[in-house]
């Protein structure tokens, strides 16, 4: 009985190897790759609100050089017509030049809006890129993280695997009555068989009488404190 016993205890120690690496299992840490999910999903959604904004911006430049080339055109017929030399009245003359001045103040005015639309559309442009290229970043690091989480789960479960199969092959070593009361005492205790050292129960750490050790020459004894099977030494 003593060896089956010896047994138990080693296959309690493996179980108990086997809920740590489960537990380590169950606590891979994941929240790293939801966080780079979101962050790249954030950057798509600002990446695609500035390729619109600068759709819509370069349609406003395309519009503005328009408008730009026809008053520009216009402004040059006037001025052709000021110093054609066709106008001689100074009154008119005057009037024409206050007009060809206002023409010149509207160009400004458009050249002035459409260099200040163009600069926003390359910042934005560069933005764009820039926006990428994080985007890019944050989906490789993304498949590194996944790629490392599932190899530390591959890893875990290989070595739980293998203490499943050393535990099978310990448990068949051990008679089915024995075995069944290990069983139903790990339901409530996490290590069922208890060794007697200097007399003490180490699962409790109460003094076994000596009377009780003996008894364990001739069956399976329990510890009257914790109700642990009891592994006492020659």
């Amino acid at each position: 009985m003593k060896e089956q016993l010896e047994v138990l205890v080693e296959l309690q120690l493996l179980e108990q190897k086997k809920g740590v690496l489960v537990a380590q299992k169950a606590k891979v840490d994941a929240a790293e790759v939801r966080q780079l999910w979101q962050e790249i999903r954030l950057l798509g959604e600002e990446t695609a609100t500035e390729r619109q904004k600068l759709s819509c911006l370069e349609k406003v430049c395309s519009r503005q050089e328009e408008d730009l080339s026809v008053v520009t055109k216009h402004c040059k017929e006037e001025e052709a017509r000021l110093y054609s030399g066709e106008i001689v009245s100074l009154k008119e003359l005057e009037k024409m030049k206050i007009k060809c001045d206002a023409a010149r103040k509207e160009i400004a005015g458009y050249e002035s809006e459409l260099f200040a639309n163009m600069e926003e559309c390359e910042r934005l442009t560069a933005n764009i890129a820039a926006q990428e290229e994080l985007a890019e970043q944050r989906r490789r690091a993304h498949v590194e993280k996944q790629q490392q989480i599932v190899k530390q789960v591959a890893g875990l479960d290989s070595e739980i695997a293998k203490i499943e199969e050393s535990c099978r092959q310990l448990a068949e070593k051990v008679d089915a009555g024995v075995l069944q009361r290990f069983r139903d005492l790990k339901r409530r205790l996490s290590l069922p068989v208890a060794r007697v050292e200097n007399g003490i129960c180490s699962g409790c750490r109460i003094s076994i009488p000596s009377s009780r050790m003996n008894e364990s020459r001739g069956g399976i004894v329990y510890c009257d404190n914790c109700g642990r099977m009891l592994l006492v030494s020659d």
